[in-house]
């Protein structure tokens, strides 16, 4: 920066010029001449010169200030930037503070995870031992009740043939007494004509005997037609009695059929290339099958279709046959004479296995209370034995599904018992089991039961497709529970008629309109009334029927 100082203005050329000038001129240091001071122009170049020091002065003054302010700010800066750069640093030492405080949290962390699955791994496999454990005394007592189970089923079949035989005995000696009255009827009536024939009088008009009306409308459906009938009807209990015989018969055939199938088995395995040796495989697939059922409906169409599929190969195996007429009970068309009734004997021991199979899975399904999954097993046992491809002259093998369930719920077909004695609970089909376990078991056989026998075929494509064990079989079994003595209503049959209608009501409306809505409310509303202790549930049972349905009994 230039200054203009007095000093650098005394060293300027006007300067020097004028002092040169003022010192030359003789007239300037006469003495009678006025001072260079008085002159205008010497004042005007002082005024001017303190003008220029005053100027230099200020503009010097402002320099310093601005120097004074720029320092200020600049230390400012400076204090500001430390500040700064202090709470960086504390920043930084605080979040090393914290990163160091969650890797030593996560330390800890990890340790306790590490402890904590080590204490898991000791409990589960504590947990297993003593599961394996539990399951070693379950598999024992399993093995011992199977055997009591096979004991009191030897004993009920041995029961079962001598009450048959008996029956027969009983109808054979009042088949000869009643030939025996006719002989005698006869006679006497001959001996009457000849007597009249003697004495001429107007002979009395004879009157035609009555014909003898149905004891019973569900009696009427249960009983065997026959086309003699006898002179001395029994009563609708016995005709459900010998009906449910015939089928206990039946299932103890089928026990013998399984005998026979196995030994053909192990002959089958000695001859390469026998398809029977793929019997036991076959059997395996099945159940694989019916242990794989959810509740999508496509996945169960497509099981079931597969199953169809080994039934299908099992119907075309024809090395063993079997005499299908030996396994229906009441062909829905008669049997030709002359005409093929074999069947494939590994298809009847698949259908047999299928259908037991499936009444040991519904016992556990029927535990599920969020959906209904026992209906697919009442549907694939429904198909089996519908399918027309899978008949005989016509005639479905639905009698084996049937004695199944004479076999394992009787109650459904109008047997009862007391409860509280073996002969009595052994007809109400209580094996060796809890009590739980057997109400456990009727519960799933009646739901069991109504999955099978409410299926509509009426919108499948193939119209000649039919259900071989049809609705009426169902409401059968309501009217024969209803239709039960009170004093022999027990706590079976109140579970029966739970596991009929808890899931099943609305497909009995359908089926069978306001007709249905009365055989509920006798069954709901009734019984409980004629045998308030066995039905202690029915209100819930009402409940639950408003509840799902809408349907107000």
């Amino acid at each position: 920066m230039v200054s203009s100082s007095p000093v650098a203005s005394r060293n300027t050329p006007f300067r020097n010029s004028r002092r040169g000038s003022y010192r030359s001129s003789p007239s300037r240091r006469s003495p009678n001449r006025r001072s260079s001071l008085d002159s205008p122009s010497r004042q005007l170049m002082e005024d001017l010169c303190r003008w220029q020091i005053e100027s230099d002065r200020k503009f010097k003054e402002r320099l310093d200030e601005q120097d004074k302010i720029l320092a200020a700010s600049h230390r400012k800066a400076l204090d500001e930037a430390k500040e700064k750069h202090a709470a960086v640093l504390r920043s930084a030492e605080r979040a090393r503070e914290t990163l160091q405080l969650q890797i030593t949290n996560e330390s800890i962390r990890r340790q306790q995870q590490e402890e904590e699955a080590l204490e898991q791994a000791r409990r589960d496999q504590a947990e297993l031992e003593a599961r394996q454990r539990q399951a070693q005394v379950e598999r024992a007592l399993q093995l011992e009740r199977e055997a009591k189970a096979k004991l009191d089923a030897d004993r009920a079949t041995a029961e079962a043939e001598e009450r048959t035989r008996r029956e027969q005995t009983r109808f054979s000696v009042e088949q000869e007494q009643r030939q025996r009255e006719a002989t005698q009827h006869r006679e006497l009536e001959e001996a009457n004509r000849r007597q009249q024939a003697a004495i001429p009088i107007k002979p009395p008009p004879v009157v035609a005997p009555a014909i003898q009306q149905p004891v019973a409308a569900a009696a009427k459906k249960l009983a065997p037609t026959s086309a003699t009938l006898s002179s001395t009807p029994l009563t609708p209990w016995e005709q459900l009695t010998n009906v449910h015989d015939q089928y206990l018969a039946l299932h103890q055939k089928l026990k013998a059929m399984r005998k026979h199938m196995g030994e053909a088995l192990k002959d089958a395995k000695k001859v390469p290339g026998s398809q029977v040796a793929n019997m036991s495989d076959m059997r395996r697939e099945v159940n694989k099958l019916l242990g794989q059922t959810t509740n999508d409906g496509k996945k169960n169409k497509s099981i079931r279709e597969k199953i169809m599929g080994v039934f299908q190969t099992a119907w075309n195996i024809t090395e063993v046959g079997l005499d299908a007429r030996e396994f229906v009970i009441n062909p829905q068309n008669p049997w030709q004479a002359g005409q093929n009734t074999q069947v494939s004997g590994v298809f009847v021991f698949l259908l047999n296995h299928l259908v037991k199979s499936a009444i040991k899975q519904m016992v556990a399904a029927s535990t599920q209370t969020h959906y209904n999954a026992v209906d697919y097993y009442g549907v694939i046992i429904s198909w089996m034995v519908s399918f027309n491809g899978y008949r005989v002259q016509g005639n479905s093998f639905a009698d084996i599904v049937i004695a199944k369930f004479h076999h394992s719920c009787p109650p459904l077909f109008g047997v009862f018992g007391p409860e509280n004695t073996r002969e009595g609970r052994l007809r109400l089909g209580w094996r060796g089991t809890s009590e739980q376990d057997h109400f456990d078991k009727a519960h799933a056989m009646a739901m069991g039961w109504a999955s099978t026998t409410l299926r509509d075929y009426s919108k499948l494509q193939d119209k000649t497709q039919k259900s071989a064990i049809p609705a009426w079989h169902y409401w059968q079994s309501i009217s024969c529970i209803t239709n039960v003595p009170a004093n022999q209503l027990t706590k079976t049959h109140a579970v029966a008629i739970k596991g009929l209608l808890e899931w099943y009501a609305n497909q009995f409306v359908k089926f069978y309109g306001q007709a249905a809505m009365t055989a509920m409310r006798t069954a709901v509303i009734s019984l409980p009334a004629q045998a308030p202790d066995a039905f202690k549930t029915a209100s819930v049972l009402r409940d639950t029927i408003a509840r799902k349905y809408g349907i107000q009994l």
